[in-house]
This record gives structure tokens, sequence and C-alpha cells, in this order.
């Protein structure tokens, strides 16, 4: 008997002896374990996240190279307001030329534009009736010259039009004086007519007694005749106020009608003025605005933040020609641009605007804590490394400055320096551990289906 047999029979009893090598059980178990270690394989593949992404090496590149300045046009400096090394902020005056006839040209240019902006608005005031000047919006004055100019214009347009409202003001009224006069001489003789009419009513009745009195005897001839002569005066009389009436109304008419043309008459002129004006205008305004250039052009400011370098060596009255190169600015911003190989498969996964994450080699060999940048470009064609043979696409990544700054701070900033290699990472799909598995299976069988 063996060893095993002897212990079944004294330490186990009966019914567990049956149990434990009951081979079903053991199946059992044993599905069982297989079940949950493909469950639990299966979730972690569905589950975990294995994204794809873009691996390659790059090289820093500093984008920002220093920049030329040149002379804008031919002048005479009057001020050289820099030194080599002078750091300088953007807009800062580096180099000032002569600008007496070009301030001239412009200061004349910029009155007589802002002059036609006042009349024009003067004549559109008149034109509504309006008695004040209102400083239009189109007159620009963004200096305090320009708005001396422009106030001055204004008040000159204001004076004119009080002027000429006080002058048709005494015109009008000169012409409404004389109608009211015309209307007190018709009230006259309109009075007077009607005296001469009463005049002639009784001297017709009294010339009517003395008639029947003369046919009786009772009156002498002489008599009648004087009230006959006096009928006769009566009836001229009263047609020469008649027509004097008639002639005082014809007055008061040509009165109106001169106020009525006087109006008629300055609206016309206005009219024409303010074409004349407007199209004066449109041909001054580009003129100003090629001496303004021409005066912003005397003095050479910086373009961007920097410092200077190789300053040429020139001194107040110097004549330069036009292109000449004044100085080098050396930009102070922390552009920096990282410059990846891709193969022709990752280049077609990447656009710009990617995420992207940039690694730079720290000192003994660490790698920097990761630096964030986003794709600029991908090159339009490939490029065949001219020693090797290989055949790549370019990857350009940017970073922030508020990045670069940060590596500054953790004591890496050695690897900002152009021609630092650096490792780039572009995620380009979001993947699980089941794709890497089952994709290419998958694609296997498509291809299988695709040659049956």
């Amino acid at each position: 008997m063996s060893m095993s047999a002897t212990f079944d029979r004294f330490v186990l009893p009966d019914g567990d002896r049956t149990a434990i090598h009951d081979p079903r059980r053991e199946l059992r178990w044993g599905a069982a374990l297989a079940g949950l270690l493909v469950l639990g394989f299966g979730g972690w593949a569905v589950a975990t996240r294995l994204d794809a992404a873009v691996v390659s090496g790059g090289v820093v590149r500093l984008t920002d190279a220093r920049q030329v300045v040149q002379a804008p046009a031919a002048g005479i400096i009057s001020s050289l307001d820099v030194r080599n090394g002078m750091r300088v902020r953007a807009g800062q005056q580096l180099v000032a030329f002569t600008a007496s006839e070009a301030l001239a040209q412009e200061r004349s240019l910029a009155a007589r534009t802002f002059g036609l902006q006042a009349e024009i608005a003067r004549i559109e005031t008149e034109l509504r009736g309006g008695s004040r000047v209102a400083m239009p919006a189109t007159m620009g004055a963004s200096s305090e010259a320009d708005r001396a100019l422009a106030a001055a214009a204004v008040a000159s347009e204001q004076a004119q039009l009080d002027t000429q409202r006080a002058l048709e003001g005494a015109q009008a009224a000169v012409l409404r004086d004389r109608r009211v006069q015309v209307g007190h001489q018709i009230d006259g003789y309109r009075q007077r007519l009607g005296s001469t009419q009463r005049q002639r009513a009784l001297n017709a009745s009294e010339l009517d007694a003395y008639r029947g009195l003369l046919k009786r005897g009772l009156a002498t001839r002489e008599r009648v005749l004087n009230l006959e002569r006096s009928a006769a005066a009566l009836d001229g009389d009263q047609g020469e106020t008649v027509a004097e009436m008639a002639r005082l109304r014809n007055q008061a008419g040509e009165a109106q009608l001169q106020l009525t043309q006087l109006r008629s008459e300055r609206a016309n002129q206005n009219a024409e003025r303010l074409r004349a004006a407007q199209n004066d205008l449109a041909a001054v305004l580009p003129q100003w605005q090629a001496a303004r250039d021409q005066l912003r052009r005397t003095v050479v400011r910086a373009p961007f933040a920097g410092t200077v370098t190789a300053l040429q060596p020139a001194m107040a009255g110097s004549v330069v020609p036009a292109g000449a190169r004044l100085l080098e600015l050396v930009p102070a911003r922390d552009a920096i641009v990282v410059e990846a190989k891709v193969s022709a498969t990752d280049a077609m996964e990447l656009t710009p605007g990617q995420a992207a994450e940039v690694r730079a080699a720290g000192s003994r060999g660490r790698l920097a804590p990761p630096l964030h940048g986003t794709v600029e470009r991908v090159s339009a064609d490939s490029i065949e490394d001219e020693r090797t043979g290989q055949v790549f696409y370019t990857a350009a990544i940017r970073l922030a400055p508020a990045e670069v700054q940060r590596m500054r701070r953790d004591g890496v900033a050695g690897a900002l320096r152009a021609g630092t290699p650096v490792e780039v990472m572009i995620p380009t799909k979001a993947r699980s551990a089941l794709d890497y598995l089952v994709g290419p299976l998958l694609a296997r069988v498509s291809k299988t289906f695709a040659e049956q």
C-alpha cells in the first residue's frame, strides 16, 4: 500500500476522498480560471489606451534671425539715438532724418484737408437750415496738431456761416420792411379811393339836382358846369388811385420774389460749392496720406524689441542713400521651432495645429521635462538626404515662449541652442491595446477577401 493511499485512509473522510479525485470538478475549475483570464485580458485590451503617435528625432532651429534695418529713403541724419549693444523696445526711435520739408508739405496738406472737411460740414449745415457747424467724424485728427487744425477750420467755417446768416437776415429784413411799407401805402390809397368814391356819389347827386333846377330856370349854367368838372376830376383821381394801388401790389410781389430768388440762388451756389469741395477733398486725401507716409519715413523705429548690433558709423549731418544699411537688430523674443524628420507614412497623419511634445537632452544624458508645442507646418514635398539617400518629410513644431521660459527655470537652458538634437512625439489617433491585437488580423482578412 502506498503512502498516499495510507494518508487518504487514515486522514481524510470517505466523502472528501471522493471529491478530490473527481475529474469533472477539476475541469470546471480550469474552465472558470481560463474564462476569468480571457475576460480580464479582454477588458484590459479594450480599456487600456495606447494612443498612436509619430516619434522622431529633431533639431532646434532659431527662426528669429537678426534683421537688417535700412534707410527707407535718401536723407540727412539729424539724430542717432542708439548705440551697439543697446536694448530697444518695439517702436522705439532709432535714427531720425531731417524732416523740415516733409513736415511743411504734410502740414500744408493737413490744413487743406481739414479746411475742405469743415467747409463741407458748413455747407451741409446751411443747406439743412442749421446754425451750428459740428466737427464731422471723418476729420481724423489723431495728433494734438491735427486737432488744433481741425478746430481752427471748424471755427472759421462757423464764423463764415454766422456772417452769411446775418447778411441773409439783413437782406430778408429789408425786403420784408419794403413789403410792409408798400402794404401801408396800399392801405392809404385804399382809403383815398373810398373817399373819392363817396365824393363822386355826392357830386353826382348834387349835379342831378342842379340839372333839374337849371331846367326850371332856378340855377345857373355855370354852377352845373362846375359840378360836371368836379365829377370829371373825381373820376381821374379814382383812376390814378386804382393804378397806384396796382403798382404798389406789384412792388410787394417783386419784394417777395426777390427774397425767394435770394434763397434759391444761395442754395444753388452751396450745392455747386459742395460738389467742388467734395471733389477737391477726394484729390487731397491721397496726397495728404502720401505726405504723412513720407514724414513717417524720416524716423526709423525698431520693428520689434531686441538688441542693436552692427551699427554703421555715422553722425548727425551725414548723407545716407536710400536702402543704406543702418544697423542690425537681434530679436529679444523666444520664438523657437523644432524641425523633425518624419517618414512618408507618418507625414500623412500630420496636420498643422496638432499638439506635440518635445524633449531635449539634459545634463548627463537625462531627458528634460517635455515641452509642449504645436505643428506649424509639414513640408509639401519629400526631401532626399544626399548622403544617405533616405527620403523624408520635415515637420516644424513651434514651442510657446512660456514653455521655453519654464525650461530655462528647470536648468536646461543649453537645450535651446540652435542645432541641439531633441526627441519629438506627435499624438495622431486614440487607440486601445485591442486595436493593436486585432488590427493586423482584420487587415489581413480584408485583404484576403479583396483578392478573392
